[in-house]
């Protein structure tokens, strides 16, 4: 029995040819995949200032004070000042969390209506009155 080979053959030399073409036409669209361009590598950078003019401008950058150096320049935030007390801000907490307005798990937290902001600071006013009375005593 005879094995016709060109029946064989035929199939992988298509294949081969197919897959050679898709390698082809891939490495010819790598560089733009992705609508990315050929990268723009920096430019040599050439100044019109010269080396002395430009260390003359940073020495009186510092001088003016116009540069900070480590810690001793540290910008400061404003300090924080409370407006409410611990008991105020812990009683409107709990009525937010009673009243379905704190968020749980994955659920996001809904908008309060104006009733419920009005229980919410009542319940704040509450504390500090409450407080007021302790103190009083």
């Amino acid at each position: 029995m005879q094995v016709r080979r060109s029946f064989i053959v035929l199939p992988s030399i298509a294949f081969s040819v197919a897959a050679a073409l898709t390698l082809a036409a891939g490495a010819a669209a790598a560089h733009t995949a992705f609508g990315e361009a050929q990268p723009d590598y920096p430019q040599a950078f050439s100044s019109s200032l010269s080396r002395a003019t430009v260390r003359a401008e940073a020495v009186a950058a510092v001088a003016q004070g116009q540069v900070l150096r480590g810690e001793a320049n540290e910008i400061v935030a404003p300090t924080f000042v409370a407006t409410k007390s611990r008991a105020e801000v812990r009683a409107e907490a709990a009525a937010a969390v009673r009243l379905g307005l704190v968020a749980r798990g994955e659920l996001a937290p809904r908008e309060a209506t104006a009733a419920e902001l009005e229980v919410i600071r009542m319940a704040g006013a509450q504390a500090r009155m409450q407080a007021e009375l302790m103190a009083a005593k």
